[in-house]
């Protein structure tokens, strides 16, 4: 009854459907993002696992909008290859995101 009451609110534009049975898989990833906040409230780069041989596209810095490869993960670093080129780069200093094939 609720809910139904609730889709007919002012300014509402679009209702989810289906969300009781992901409620463990919302509130992990609210809390994954609570957990990754900055002293400023903003979410660190770190939200997105980094998976090795996988593809990325950096968004900050020199090579802003290319492709990546990431070779090894160490605690703070990775290992990339761009093109033939390897390059070692701290993951604090850029912005980057998994791309899909």
């Amino acid at each position: 009854k609720t809910l139904n009451y609730l889709k007919f609110c002012r300014g509402l534009k679009y209702f989810l459907q289906g969300i009781l049975s992901s409620q463990k898989e919302i509130e992990f990833f609210v809390n994954k993002c609570k957990n990754l906040e900055n002293e400023k409230g903003y979410i660190s780069n770190n939200l997105f696992e980094i998976i090795e041989r996988e593809k990325y596209k950096f968004l900050s810095g020199p090579f802003s909008s290319e492709i990546f490869k990431i070779l090894k993960v160490q605690k703070n670093k990775i290992n990339i290859l761009i093109g033939n080129l390897k390059i070692n780069v701290k993951t604090e200093d850029y912005l980057f995101l998994p791309i899909k094939d």
